[in-house]
């Protein structure tokens, strides 16, 4: 089966290599972890490794392993996917042959105790701290552990490390040869000669020669070593704080010259030794500047791939490192907070990245297709993301997005991110295992990071649109792929808790009669659902839609149909009914997170939008508990059946009925370009 090569031309705009070798299935050997501890060493980001020499080599943005011992039944994989920049594509062999050199040189001195202490330390840390999940997805896997592992370890089964095998691990190894190897040649410039059945892509098999298999052995590429052990795994798991001790609500614990530290420690998991850390480096230009916009996010871009080294250590420690752009740059660190200070000066010590006329293009390279590839995404995806960016200010279309980037220069963003770092509202917000000290430290990093002059603005935040009644916004745009996708929303006229939480109530009634009768009986699409939005403070109510068999009009004829049908629906709901809806929303509103990341998010959401009593949950469960089965049935008059209600109409229009007309609706205002709709609308306070 190996020792071929496919070269496969994919819808979306990939530019990939992957090496894929079967191996026979070892699931049995799940205590000894020989795949996890092969694909440890051959995914490692350490220097010397392939993926970190590969990245600064400008040649890949990304190499990951993985492996499924059982994905054929007797047989499974371990594979190999790197993702290549251009400069990339025009040296595979080289890529390729460096990886199976590397594969070698783990052969030769990599079978080493020293890298099963250190993944069984890590996983270790992670039993030990075991974080809850979401309770479906967590019984799935165990019903899928029980067809696979001994009963007593269907739990730890992942995370239990019984040994270091050094002849499992080379048994593993004698079958990572070109043998068992088939390669991915991925982008749309392979030549091709067959259609696959079932998807839209092609491709071509070839087998790889014994010359050029003997040829990467020959072949001069990198100095490659195995990787150095660990810097960041936590060694002290000592808890600085207690729920008992903490504030009712997140403080700020320190605020100097337009630097502002708020702290909060864990109500529910004030006994695991992590934190979650928000530091914004907040800046007020990307909502006015398309080129800030595009700017930051080719710098979150740069930084990312540049520390991915770091992050990967970090993600090995229990750690997470990651920086995003949004009204400046966000870096975000969470994890067991006992090296956090180590990584945190790291992290700060790169956030100027290095900035060249080659992997700045690259990174536009990679912006480019992502816009690009996000437009050949599922059209319900899509339209849910246009949403978003109706309704939320400093956005642009994605064709000056594209034209921005392209005409942007390196040394355009080296002065950007000076341009940050000299004009800025620094906010972090703290949450979990932190002492006093770690905010005295980090407070004292921030200011060692901000330069001597810098000028400290007043915060910015995205804004959301104002509606008004009587107004309908409409947005229209033509897609790539086949199908049509529609959202329409009715907005209520009042801003306020008590309409969130009638919405809320509605929406379990609702979504649950839109997918009965326009996908269970009807089979008008493939994903269908009633809901409801919030835009800031006020709510919405309306359809979503992806159908392969209506035009965009005539699923905005159907949408208007259900509306008025519904009505005799919603009529007969009984006090019975509605007390279930009603419980059910309570539920999950008062459900107990399961762990820090889901007791952090409402903070962080009234953190970011600046309510500062952090208590938007807790107005919301009073409004809901104080609903009546009229209140509810009387929104949906005052929205969906109010003829006056501000309305938001987003219209995809796939190829398959590129020649059918899009909806018109009474009094539209079409957006004829996001960043003048933002300009010109009101947005709210």
């Amino acid at each position: 089966v190996g020792q071929k090569r496919i070269y496969f031309k994919p819808n979306q705009d990939l530019k990939q290599l992957t090496l894929d070798f079967t191996i026979e299935n070892n699931t049995d050997a799940f205590a000894v972890k020989p795949n996890a501890y092969l694909g440890y060493l051959i995914g490692s980001e350490m220097p010397g490794t392939p993926a970190y020499i590969l990245k600064e080599q400008g040649l890949i943005s990304s190499l990951n392993v993985g492996n499924s011992p059982n994905l054929y039944g007797n047989y499974g994989t371990v594979t190999v996917t790197i993702n290549l920049t251009d400069a990339g594509m025009k040296q595979r062999e080289k890529i390729l042959a460096s990886v199976m050199q590397y594969i070698d040189i783990v052969r030769e001195k990599g079978v080493d105790e020293r890298y099963y202490q250190e993944i069984k330390t890590s996983l270790d840390n992670r039993f030990r701290f075991l974080e809850k999940t979401n309770e479906f997805g967590y019984v799935t896997n165990l019903a899928a552990s029980m067809q696979l592992y001994p009963l007593k370890h269907i739990i730890n089964a992942p995370y239990h490390y019984e040994k270091f095998d050094a002849k499992a691990i080379n048994n593993v190894l004698k079958q990572l040869t070109v043998d068992n190897l088939l390669v991915w040649y991925v982008s749309k410039d392979e030549q091709t000669d067959k259609q696959m059945h079932f998807y839209d892509g092609k491709y071509r098999i070839e087998p790889i020669s014994d010359e050029e298999v003997n040829s990467w052995k020959s072949m001069k590429t990198f100095a490659m070593d195995i990787p150095d052990v660990n810097r960041l795994l936590p060694e002290n798991f000592e808890l600085y704080t207690k729920a008992s001790d903490s504030a009712a609500k997140p403080e700020v614990a320190f605020d100097h010259q337009g630097v502002k530290i708020w702290k909060h420690v864990s109500q529910e998991f004030s006994t695991q030794p992590r934190g979650f850390m928000r530091i914004a480096i907040n800046n007020p230009d990307s909502q006015t500047d398309i080129r800030a916009e595009v700017m930051q996010s080719l710098w979150a871009s740069l930084y990312n791939l540049q520390q991915s080294a770091l992050s990967t250590e970090a993600s090995i420690a229990g750690m997470n490192l990651s920086v995003s752009s949004g009204n400046g740059i966000n870096m975000t660190v969470s994890g067991f907070t006992d090296k956090q200070d180590e990584l945190i000066e790291q992290a700060f010590a790169k956030l100027i990245v290095d900035v060249t006329d080659e992997n700045f293009a690259q990174a536009v390279d990679r912006y480019v297709r992502g816009i690009n590839n996000a437009g050949k995404e599922f059209p319900v995806r899509q339209v849910l993301s246009k949403f978003n960016s109706v309704i939320s200010s400093g956005n642009y279309d994605d064709e000056d997005l594209i034209a921005t980037a392209q005409s942007l220069k390196a040394a355009d963003l080296k002065q950007h991110m000076q341009d940050v770092l000299n004009k800025n509202n620094v906010r972090v917000f703290s949450f979990g295992n932190y002492a006093d000290k770690d905010i005295a430290e980090l407070s004292k990093r921030i200011d060692n990071l901000l330069p001597d002059d810098r000028v400290a603005v007043e915060y910015t935040r995205t804004k959301s649109w104002l509606p008004k009644p009587g107004e309908t916004v409409v947005l229209q745009k033509d897609l790539e792929v086949e199908d049509v996708a529609v959202l329409d929303l009715f907005v209520h006229p009042e801003p306020g808790f008590k309409q969130k939480a009638r919405a809320r109530i509605l929406t379990n009634h609702y979504r649950r009669e839109a997918f009965n009768t326009l996908r269970t009986e009807e089979q008008l699409a493939y994903a269908v659902s009633g809901l409801s939005r919030n835009i800031d403070e006020y709510v919405a109510l309306g359809l979503v839609i992806q159908t392969p068999v209506m035009s965009v009009e005539e699923t905005q004829a159907r949408f208007d149909r259900f509306n008025t049908e519904y009505v005799e629906k919603l009529n007969k709901i009984t006090q019975e009914e509605f007390e279930q809806f009603k419980q059910a929303t309570l539920v999950t509103l008062k459900e107990k997170p399961k762990n820090l990341s889901e007791e952090v998010s409402p903070l962080l959401s009234d953190w970011y939008n600046e309510n500062f009593d952090f208590d938007s949950r807790e107005k919301l469960i009073a409004e809901v508990e104080k609903v009546t089965l009229d209140e509810m049935k009387q929104f949906f008059m005052e929205t969906v059946g109010n003829k006056d209600a501000a309305r938001l109409s987003l219209q995809l229009r796939g190829k398959k009925f590129a020649d059918k007309p899009f909806a018109d609706l009474e009094g539209q205002k079409v957006i004829a370009d996001l960043a003048e709709f933002h300009k010109k609308t009101e947005h709210q306070d």
